[in-house]
């Protein structure tokens, strides 16, 4: 049986699983926001609610390329997101450090933005 990607991250990063989507959710912000993010975090988590329902959607593919095409279907609810918001290139290299064993080529991660 496949493990899934919050299993896999959860296991490589050796994270407690309700900590899961703070996670991911900080390390896929563009650089230059993730001290913001971590603040809006902390102040008031509903701020990230649409990303944490792409996090909960994308937490049970079980491949890059799987997440990757997860995250290209829901285009329409990420468009409707603050203008800080999780990145695809961002995305794409983190699930690249936790699924290690895929080829880019295969992930269909071109230069594609959020």
């Amino acid at each position: 049986m496949n493990q899934t990607f919050k299993t896999i991250c959860c296991d490589r990063r050796s994270l407690r699983p309700d900590t899961f989507e703070q996670v991911v959710l900080l390390a896929c912000l563009p650089r230059r926001y993730r001290l913001l993010g971590r603040l809006l975090w902390l102040l008031n988590q509903d701020y990230f609610f649409g990303e944490l329902q792409i996090i909960a959607i994308l937490a049970d593919c079980q491949s890059q390329r799987e997440l990757m095409e997860t995250y290209e279907s829901l285009r329409g609810l990420r468009e409707r997101l603050p203008r800080i918001r999780m990145k695809r290139q961002c995305l794409s290299d983190f699930a690249a450090k936790i699924f290690p064993n895929e080829s880019p080529a295969a992930t269909g991660s071109g230069g594609g933005q959020a």
